[in-house]
């Protein structure tokens, strides 16, 4: 069996077609939070030496962490209620749930359906909030961090 052939046949053909589709809006909520990265680490870490993957590793991953978590848990939950791609890329006897959801209703079977949809819902609801508590904090200990740190800079 051929490379493309084995991919198409596993659950990873699902990852790809939906990393495909939502790259460019992850792109899109990252660019925002990068431009907001002050230009002077930029030239603070040309002065120090170090290359692009030191300055990105020690420098702009720390600051932009929880903007990376952030737009991460925006493309999951994107992921989780997508339908259309994972209708078009899915190999046989493989589903997701909001297949399934689509096919218990065309087949009439709402019982079920509800179930299928709350825990749905409650997922989407789970890792949105995960998001936001993740987001706050880090937050919230750079903005305590950042005043001990000018703190520490007025007493000399």
């Amino acid at each position: 069996m051929s490379i493309c052939g084995w991919i198409y046949s596993s659950p990873l053909i699902l990852i790809l077609g939906q990393s495909i589709r939502f790259f460019p809006l992850t792109l899109l909520a990252l660019w925002i939070f990068l431009q907001a990265t002050p230009r002077q680490y930029d030239d603070m870490t040309a002065t120090d030496g170090l290359s692009f993957w030191q300055a990105l590793w020690h420098v702009h991953l720390p600051i932009n962490g929880p903007a990376l978590f952030l737009s991460w848990t925006l493309v999951l939950v994107w992921c989780l209620g997508e339908l259309d791609t994972s209708i078009i890329v899915c190999p046989p006897g493989t589903t997701t749930l909001p297949i399934r959801i689509f096919t218990m209703m065309h087949y009439g079977v709402y019982s079920e359906v509800a179930t299928a949809c709350l825990l749905l819902a409650g997922t989407i609801f789970f890792v949105a909030c995960l998001g936001l508590i993740v987001g706050q904090s880090q937050a919230n200990y750079k903005s305590l961090h950042g005043a001990e740190t000018q703190a520490g800079t007025d007493e000399r």
